[in-house]
């Protein structure tokens, strides 16, 4: 067996060294629940209308999410 050697810079094939990885792809993270919350509530603020009601169909967003106290 030989003696494992040092492989120096000037070693590596220069066809190795050209190869460029690509770009790695941003991965979106996953909107979270207070994301989902304040976007509804800018579009519900963009798209209300003063009724009596207002209050209840504002709730209403809020009906799926799960309840987290703060």
């Amino acid at each position: 067996m030989s003696k494992p050697r040092l492989v120096k810079k000037d070693d590596i094939p220069a066809d190795f060294l050209s190869r460029k990885k690509g770009k790695k792809q941003a991965r979106k993270p996953a909107p979270s629940m207070t994301t989902q919350a304040i976007k509804a509530t800018t579009q519900w603020l963009n798209n209300r209308k003063d009724s009596p009601s207002a209050r209840e169909a504002f709730a209403a967003l809020f009906a799926n999410t799960e309840s987290q106290s703060a």
